[in-house]
């Protein structure tokens, strides 16, 4: 920013087109003046360095890179330099003594979202983690301030309408017993009283944030909706909101930790059944091409670490029947038709994920697995008449043909595949393996559109090792049983 003209500047050049503009800004790298306090001149040196074979040598600059050489506080900068000045090979190999002075050797604790950075881009996580880079911080009213902001808001409703019930069955009392317009009221209410604390601690954005209130009010009574749904029209209910797990092993040396939005259970007396929720008010869905791809593995990590943590502590049989994002978002949809228009939302809106349910002897879906999430579909299945439920991917032909769902041995070899690969990527990570290599799900959509790193990768697609998703969904999970396992 300190190179960039004012834009007084350009006004001004605008009311006087023929005005000549001189500058003394120094672009010679060569240049003294650019060596001025260490962080300001490591950075300069940095772009110097990644200036693909034509970075400028001067017995200034040698003299200074010496000096940050001798400096142990710029070491993890000086990796990055190194790097940089190997840059057109395209392969960030550090070596195994490196990356274990920048990630330690120890027991390491990985969140999904950080596993995710890896799977994205291995060089981006190496600036990220190993180099502790950031983007400036913006003052304001950020993306993520409005998810966590609609997320309050459907746990804070959640817990209004329990209001306090502790056993399955008076929970599901008071979901079936709530009205679409107490629940609507319900959300009102949220939205008034914080409405009136924002009021109360004044801010210079706090117009702003009263605002968001307005719109998240009108987008969260969309997806409180199907969380109604969701405990009212089965027998599942919940267990835990923001449910932590600090330390999960998956491996020798390796854990994960995170926090489910929450976990749903349903106990028919012999196993315990787990549905997994997460409250999400970006794009990302559920995408099994992408779990293959080690890419968008959270859900599958929440599921595996809430698993071990029921089992230990009930000590007895459990299983993960679903896991699924309950999206956030407005409704966009727009028709002549009123009630059609109604329709397109709902399914819009409907749970994102996958079902796994138990099988019989002769490997058919036991359909009582199904009636547990959703009891509407029951008179459907034994009439034979086609249904589509309006709150999960449950679809029926006429001939009972049922999709939207996979079996538990399915499920558990999913399981096994991500906690497969979470040792991997460590393994990786831990031999100082952080190529520019980056993700795309399409030719529209890759890793690199919102990195934050891209200055420093100096990315050209041509010469970097672009990975693309591949495989059809059917040659997804077979490949997923195949290498995961999964119980018989």
């Amino acid at each position: 920013g300190a190179l960039r003209p004012s834009g007084l500047i350009a006004d001004v050049r605008e009311m006087f087109e023929k005005l000549a503009v001189k500058d003394d800004i120094i672009t010679d790298f060569s240049d003294k003046s650019y060596i001025s306090s260490p962080d300001a001149t490591i950075h300069r040196l940095l772009i110097n360095k990644s200036s693909n074979g034509t970075a400028v040598k001067t017995a200034e600059w040698e003299s200074v890179y010496r000096w940050f050489k001798n400096n142990e506080k710029y070491d993890s900068k000086l990796l990055l330099l190194e790097t940089a000045s190997k840059y057109s090979q395209r392969k960030t190999k550090i070596g195994v003594n490196n990356a274990l002075k920048l990630f330690g050797s120890g027991d390491t604790v990985y969140s999904a979202s950080r596993l995710n950075v890896y799977a994205q881009c291995p060089f981006s996580y190496f600036m990220q983690y190993g180099l502790n880079a950031k983007e400036q911080e913006i003052s304001g009213i950020a993306a993520n301030d409005f998810g966590s902001c609609a997320h309050r808001f459907i746990q804070e409703f959640c817990m209004r309408v329990e209001d306090g019930a502790q056993t399955a069955e008076e929970k599901s009392e008071k979901w079936r017993k709530l009205s679409d317009n107490e629940r609507n009221d319900c959300i009102d209410e949220i939205a008034a009283e914080t409405k009136e604390k924002m009021r109360f601690f004044a801010s210079e954005d706090a117009e702003k944030r009263v605002d968001i209130i307005d719109r998240i009010t009108k987008t969260v009574k969309g997806s409180a909706a199907v969380v109604h749904k969701s405990l009212s029209e089965g027998r599942y209910t919940t267990n835990g909101y923001e449910r932590e797990f600090e330390k999960v092993k998956v491996g020798d040396g390796v854990y994960i930790k995170g926090v489910v939005d929450r976990v749903d259970i349903y106990d028919d007396g012999k196993k315990e059944y787990i549905r997994i929720i997460d409250y999400k008010t970006g794009n990302t869905g559920f995408d099994i091409k992408n779990i293959l791809n080690r890419v968008n593995m959270q859900m599958i990590i929440y599921a595996i670490a809430v698993k071990k943590a029921e089992a230990e502590i009930k000590s007895r049989e459990t299983s993960v029947s679903g896991i699924f994002y309950n999206r956030i978002k407005d409704n966009r949809i727009s028709s002549h038709d009123a009630a059609s228009a109604e329709r397109e939302h709902t399914k819009d809106m409907r749970l994102d994920g996958v079902m796994f349910a138990k099988t019989d002897a002769d490997g058919y879906i036991d359909m009582d697995s199904l009636y547990a999430v959703d009891e509407g579909m029951r008179d459907f299945y034994e009439n034979g008449i086609r249904y589509e439920s309006d709150f999960t991917p449950l679809t029926m032909t006429q001939k009972k043909e049922v999709r939207g769902v996979r079996t538990e041995r399915e499920g558990e070899a999913l399981m096994q595949y991500v906690s497969d690969k979470v040792v991997e990527i460590d393994s990786e990570i831990k031999r100082g393996e952080f190529e520019v290599s980056p993700y795309e799900e399409d030719d529209m959509t890759s890793s690199c559109s919102y990195c934050a790193f891209k200055e420093a990768c100096v990315f050209e697609r041509e010469k970097a090792q672009v990975r693309k998703k591949k495989n059809t969904k059917g040659d997804c999970w077979q490949r997923i049983v195949e290498e995961g396992g999964g119980e018989e």
